[in-house]
């Protein structure tokens, strides 16, 4: 199915759905940092990830060796609303 756009639909509906919860950031393990880079992602130190993740990966085979790169999208990237300071001088 590559190629086809279904993988970027099915992100750009998570991002979406994102946005309305208000989320501040989303994050992915992957071994596609081209496809999550074209969405706005940046790699990131795996440290910088919730440690409820690690939870599933000391499951994982590959624990603690991981090959998977850390990616995230911040909320600003979002499209999250900055609050309104203008009143707070």
């Amino acid at each position: 199915y590559r190629g086809r756009g279904i993988g970027s639909r099915l992100l750009t509906a998570a991002v979406e759905d994102a946005k309305t919860l208000q989320v501040n950031r989303i994050f992915t393990l992957t071994y596609q940092e081209n496809f999550f880079a074209r969405h706005g992602f940046r790699v990131t130190d795996k440290s910088s990830l919730p440690q409820k993740i690690w939870a599933d990966c000391v499951k994982c085979v590959k624990f603690p060796d991981c090959d998977e790169i850390a990616m995230i999208r911040n909320g600003v990237e979002l499209g999250a609303k900055k609050p309104d300071i203008s009143s707070c001088t």
